[in-house]
């Protein structure tokens, strides 16, 4: 039998701080549908104890029933990662994501986040150590650089070294925050060069700009949604179907949404 390719490409729901945990994924997921996986809130790397349980509870398998979640970390310490991706694993996760892409000043100044993408040596330190040893698979979330476009081209060939699960590329650069507009051209290199899989996020608000990024990229695997989905709901299954939601159904559905949401 032979596998038909998908019409549209996966759909993952970008990991967004205090707006998508278990509670926003679940009621999505119930009301909108369209998505075929979740990237979960960063997990911080601990610096001086261990983590508690409660850090832990987002991702608890029985709180996300109704959506594939791959779990985030955050941190340059690659024995603190190492323990965070035990406990992930002992969940029964088989991928952990790591973020090199956060853009907030709190985190980027203790180079942690997208501010690693400045520091190549230590993405390779940390990497060298974290895939001997890591029992699950790893994917990483990037932008094109801290504060040069040109920053992650620069480490593809330490990236490439490494058998990642995937590489999500938000086509913006830290200091950029979420203004301006995405710099296709130099996605496009990064894209070119990566020997791992890539997944586009950036400004995908309508199923014209998924359908322009998914033709101008067919190599992408994959479309992460973040502010797009918050914005519109009813846009990854837009994606899908390609036609409108009725306005009066539409208003049903986002107030039985926000009943179970609250």
């Amino acid at each position: 039998m032979i596998e038909q390719k998908k019409s549209t490409p996966d759909l993952i729901l970008a990991p967004l701080r205090g707006l998508t945990g278990y509670g926003f994924r679940t009621a999505f997921a119930q009301h909108f549908g369209g998505l075929d996986s979740a990237v979960a809130p960063f997990i911080p790397v601990p610096t001086n104890k261990p983590l508690g349980d409660n850090h832990f509870k987002d991702i608890l398998p029985e709180l996300n029933p109704a959506v594939p979640v791959i779990p985030q970390v955050l941190g340059n310490d690659p024995e603190g990662f190492l323990g965070v991706a035990e406990r992930v694993a002992d969940m029964g996760y088989q991928e952990i994501n790591w973020n090199i892409g956060c853009p907030f000043v709190k985190i980027t100044r203790k180079r942690r986040g997208a501010a690693l993408l400045a520091y190549p040596d230590m993405v390779e330190r940390f990497l060298s150590r974290v895939v001997k040893y890591l029992t699950i698979r790893l994917s990483v979330k990037a932008r094109l650089g801290f504060d040069k476009k040109d920053q992650l081209l620069h480490l593809m060939p330490i990236l490439n070294a490494f058998p990642l699960a995937s590489l999500t590329i938000h086509a913006r650069i830290a200091t950029q925050m979420y203004e301006g507009v995405p710099d296709l051209n130099a996605f496009r290199e990064c894209l070119i060069l990566s020997q791992n899989p890539v997944i586009y996020n950036g400004d995908i608000r309508t199923p014209s700009d998924a359908k322009f990024i998914t033709r101008q990229f067919p190599k992408v695997c994959a479309l992460m949604i973040g502010r797009g989905a918050l914005a519109d709901p009813f846009l990854p299954q837009a994606i899908r179907a390609e036609q409108s939601v009725p306005i009066a159904q539409r208003e049903e559905r986002i107030r039985a949404f926000h009943a179970d949401l609250f």
